[in-house]
């Protein structure tokens, strides 16, 4: 009889063994959250249809910028901005324009324009118009500055250089490498190959 129960607590107990075996076997452990990875893993904001106003430590409005899309990196402190419309200094110079896209650097207060960049004024002599495909705005500097190829017109005269400067406040350009020049008479008329330098 004693074997005869020792046979059944073996049993019950192998039966225990073998149930709490399966539940161990079995667990899920828990799963840590998954962080994204990729460049977008640094956005903390995006905005649709977007405008904003920046204004300087005196409380004076520098830029204003608009754009279908702004998508904010919070690491770098950069947006990417699509087809920017901006204009610099609007209630001074009032120089408007646009790009293709813009990279707005806000922890070096800078605007980095690229791609089909048109910046204009008006001018009491025609307007100024100035196309590149990269332009950097510095506010704290308050100039524009093409490192590549850039071209200026106002009234039919034409200048082209490897590189541009534009000093806001003082109104004032400098072209530099490989300068070339097109001047033609007040309207904007064709000219004859005499007015080309």
């Amino acid at each position: 009889m004693l074997s005869r129960d020792r046979y059944w607590l073996a049993g019950i107990l192998t039966l225990l063994l073998l149930v709490a075996g399966n539940w161990w076997l079995s667990r899920t452990p828990e799963r840590a959250p998954v962080e994204p990875v990729g460049p977008d893993r640094d956005i903390n904001y995006a905005l649709q249809s977007f405008s904003a106003r920046i204004f300087d430590t005196e409380g004076r409005l520098e830029l204003s910028i608009s754009g279908p899309r702004l998508v904010h990196h919070a690491e770098s402190r950069r947006a990417v901005i699509t087809r920017p419309q901006f204009m610099i200094d609007p209630d001074g110079a009032r120089w408007t324009g646009s790009a293709d896209s813009g990279v707005l650097l806000r922890a070096d207060d800078q605007l980095h324009l690229i791609g089909s960049v048109k910046i204009e004024k008006p001018h009491p002599r025609g307007q100024i118009r100035i196309e590149s495909d990269e332009l950097h705005y510095d506010r704290q500097t308050a100039t524009v500055h093409s490192p590549g190829p850039a071209r200026l017109q106002q009234d039919g005269t034409e200048l082209a250089g490897g590189t541009l400067r534009l000093w806001i406040d003082d109104e004032r350009m400098e072209l530099e490498n490989n300068v070339r020049a097109i001047y033609r008479g007040a309207g904007g008329a064709a000219g004859s190959a005499a007015d080309r330098l």
